[in-house]
């Protein structure tokens, strides 16, 4: 997409993007943007609005009128938007979703989730795991227990299949309690399920910078958490605040680190520069139990530089997007990128305007390649804006999949379409990960791939193999296409073709044999009949567990391979609805937790057979479990 500077996401005065832990801009799978943002004065609403196109134009989706908002955070999966909030009136944190392809423009209120009600709320962070199978939040709070000072509070979302959210209860993450402390403004990065928490600590001796996670193996300072969490202090200077903690996690599939990359940036003063605030970066490579010596993207005294938000792309550059306080009342967003190990020079991203820009929110999406990620801002009495872009690299047909059984080298034929405004520069083919054609400039982007007889005749037969197409554009984005194939002997093939196809057969069934030997428990090199003998001996049960779309009642599953010797229902998360025994202590019975008699398999209302069971007058079944 072309660079988009300050187009109009909103129009109005008292929008706010300001919570920098929390984001407030995403990427739904279907390629519009969705960004978040908050008014104040009477009607503190949280509003919710899209762009089709890829930023240039923006409309209302939705909006949340529910008290007064004091910070929010948005995530997403597909076309799911996921929505933490925290409410000063009353002090709750709410949780929110909607389908963003088909939200009506109505208010969300009456459909959230309750979190926690507390005496006084700060700011959160909402963070979505790579399979899109959970959501953690975080936020900062006062309560019953710990009355005198914010501490972090921590609460994991599990996703279903429909896209609804069964929450976990809230945690206690840190436990201090005084007048003249708080720890505050948490910000979430994820590794896998694991939650990394960053926040600040406002101290009169000791100003921190913390890492909160169950990862580590041991805590700085054990009186400051509790339970499962440990913490480590990643920055403290004594008598100079440190706030506004942003987290990053790079994972190894962007970056080829063994554990990936964390990294926080925040702002904060120190002894030479104790007039403003400068931004600060650390990073850890061993999930937060080392940290760089953290890096002072800015110095001076003249103006402040704060408000920093990180986003990374698929390249694995690193942004570090800030507010700058050139004069009063100007203020800028400035941008400094991480790329080849070192940081380059500030670059303004939005600046030249009569109002001041402030609060940016930057995007994360791996898929992307960027210059500057696309970011939401406050700009003045103007209200909201958007600015940066990305680009999503040229599309190949057909898309990556299986090509099946090929006879010949010559696999198949396809067709390179550049992104808008970009040409192909670069056309790479490759058979088994090694380069096999390379087309510079090309002047057709509709080509046979067909692999080299050098390369196709060591292939081996009746294996699968992996051809994948890589296309760069002037642009600078970089897409791959991979496909599957299996070779297969032609018909009429010569005697020396038919030799290395019996020798690869003969192969890559020792090959199985092993495999499958392995998985039941015996050595490389046994026969068919010994791996027959060990699965019919009884030590081994087939399992196969399920869902249901919803609450159910007389559920009925089919199609197993097996007959269940043992089938379990649940009502919830954790709650064994039904226990079924058809081939041990009573094969024609089955029994209910909830009551001491038992009801017959009768063959019609109740029944265990070869492939599935059934039972008639259970309700509320949500999940199943089979073993046979």
């Amino acid at each position: 997409m072309p660079t988009i500077s300050n187009a109009t996401v909103a129009t109005g005065t008292g929008l706010s993007t300001a919570g920098n832990g929390g984001r407030k801009i995403v990427r739904l799978s279907n390629g519009w943007l969705v960004s978040a943002f908050k008014s104040s004065g009477g009607s503190n609403t949280l509003y919710f609005h899209k762009s089709t196109d890829n930023g240039n134009t923006w409309s209302q989706i939705c909006y949340i009128q529910n008290g007064t908002t004091l910070d929010f955070g948005i995530t997403n999966n597909g076309l799911k938007v996921y929505v933490i909030l925290t409410r000063s009136d009353g002090s709750f944190a709410q949780a929110y979703n909607f389908d963003a392809s088909t939200q009506t423009n109505v208010n969300l209120s009456s459909t959230n989730v309750l979190l926690s009600s507390e005496s006084a709320m700060g700011n959160v962070s909402l963070a979505i795991n790579e399979a899109g199978t959970e959501l953690h939040a975080a936020w900062s709070s006062k309560n019953a227990t710990y009355p005198n000072s914010f501490n972090i509070r921590y609460a994991k979302g599990v996703i279903s299949g429909d896209g609804s959210v069964t929450w976990g209860a809230v945690e206690q993450v840190s436990v201090i309690d005084g007048s003249a402390t708080n720890i505050k403004n948490p910000s979430i990065a994820l590794n896998g399920s694991n939650a990394s928490i960053f926040a600040e600590q406002e101290f009169s001796s000791a100003n921190r910078i913390w890492l909160f996670s169950k990862s580590l193996a041991t805590a700085d300072l054990p009186s400051v958490t509790t339970g499962a969490w440990k913490n480590k202090r990643i920055f403290e200077i004594a008598t100079h605040i440190q706030a506004n903690p942003s987290a990053l996690f790079v994972p190894t599939a962007i970056n080829g680190l063994a554990n990936g990359r964390l990294w926080v940036a925040w702002h904060g003063k120190d002894a030479t520069d104790s007039a403003k605030f400068n931004v600060r970066v650390s990073y850890s490579d061993d999930g937060g139990v080392t940290w760089s010596t953290p890096t002072k993207l800015t110095t001076g005294n003249l103006y402040d530089r704060q408000n920093v938000s990180l986003a990374a792309d698929k390249t694995g550059k690193v942004f570090a997007l800030y507010e700058e306080h050139q004069w009063s009342p100007d203020l800028d967003i400035y941008m400094r990128t991480f790329s080849g190990g070192s940081w380059g020079a500030p670059v303004a991203v939005a600046e030249a305007e009569p109002a001041a820009e402030s609060n940016p929110s930057a995007l994360v999406d791996y898929s992307l390649q960027m210059t500057t990620p696309p970011f939401v801002f406050m700009s003045g009495t103007d209200g909201i804006k958007f600015s940066g872009n990305f680009n999503v690299g040229a599309a190949v047909s057909p898309a990556s999949g299986a090509l099946g059984n090929k006879e010949t080298a010559t696999l198949t034929t396809y067709t390179v379409t550049p992104e808008a405004g970009s040409t192909v520069t670069q056309i790479v083919e490759r058979v088994n990960g090694v380069t096999v054609n390379t087309f510079n400039n090309p002047a057709s982007l509709s080509r046979t791939l067909t692999v080299p007889t050098a390369t196709w005749d060591t292939l081996a037969y009746f294996a699968t193999h992996t051809a994948s197409i890589t296309v760069t554009d002037s642009n600078g984005a970089t897409t791959v296409t991979t496909y599957s194939f299996d070779k297969r002997l032609a018909t009429g093939a010569s005697l020396l073709e038919a030799t290395k196809a019996n020798t690869d057969a003969k192969n890559r069934i020792s090959q199985k044999r092993d495999a499958l030997a392995a998985q039941v428990g015996l050595s490389a090199g046994a026969t068919f009949d010994a791996i027959s003998a060990q699965l019919a001996s009884g030590v081994f049960l087939k399992v196969a567990t399920g869902t249901f779309p919803s609450a159910t009642a007389n559920p009925v599953v089919t199609g197993l391979s097996f007959k269940p010797k043992i089938v379990m229902l649940w009502q919830g998360t954790s709650y064994v609805r039904l226990i079924a025994y058809s081939e041990f202590t009573n094969p024609s019975s089955f029994r209910s937790n909830n009551t001491t008699s038992d009801v017959t398999l009768d063959g019609t209302n109740h029944y265990v057979v070869q492939g599935g069971f059934g039972f008639t007058a259970v309700n509320g079944v949500d999940k199943w479990l089979a073993i046979g």
